[in-house]
């Protein structure tokens, strides 16, 4: 049974707020800071505008404005050099992620299968902590059936958004106009 009044909690907006990393490879983050309030708003069962109020990707332009707008620019300012930096770390890590093909595998088709790998994934932790070792997993090391064709990694190309791409390179002009903009004092 559910409550017919519930909390919402409201929070600032944050650069590098919540620990979020852009899957768009893009630097700038957009999280929550500090709780501002909490309300008590009745459970609607329905929301015809629901789906608009769902959590979306924000483009790195529009980021930028909501951080400024909340953080207020100085803040801002003081925080993006130190947040850039982890993000350009943290991008390069998962690039580097990415490009190992030594360790990855397709998704499971279905629950059975997940319950399955998590058992045996869990099996091996469990003896190379008996044994104080770093094991080989047996998944690594697996050997496609005859006539099985083993799977292929999918590209980093393929996995990313079309939006993700285009957003990307606007953030490549994005900087450079930022960077432009500060120099003449007007960003």
């Amino acid at each position: 049974v559910f409550d017919e009044v519930v909390d919402v909690k409201e929070f600032s907006r944050q650069l590098g707020g919540g620990g979020g990393v852009p899957s768009d490879g893009s630097w700038i983050t957009l999280g929550l800071g500090k709780e501002l309030r909490i309300l008590q708003e009745n459970l609607i069962d329905e929301d015809p505008e629901a789906d608009s109020k769902e959590a979306t990707y924000v483009a790195l332009q529009q980021r930028i404005k909501l951080l400024k707008a909340s953080m207020g620019t100085a803040a801002y300012q003081e925080e993006k050099d130190a947040t850039i930096a982890e993000m350009k770390q943290l991008q390069r890590f998962r690039e580097k992620s990415v490009d190992d093909d030594d360790d990855w595998e397709n998704m499971p088709c279905n629950d059975s299968e997940a319950r399955a790998r998590a058992v045996q994934l869990e099996s091996e932790l469990a003896s190379e902590q008996k044994h104080g070792r770093h094991q080989t997993s047996a998944r690594q090391n697996k050997q496609p059936e005859d006539g099985e064709a083993k799977p292929k990694k999918p590209s980093q190309r393929d996995r990313r958004p079309k939006k993700a791409q285009q957003d990307q390179q606007e953030q490549q002009v994005e900087t450079t106009n930022e960077e432009g903009l500060e120099q003449q004092g007007q960003w």
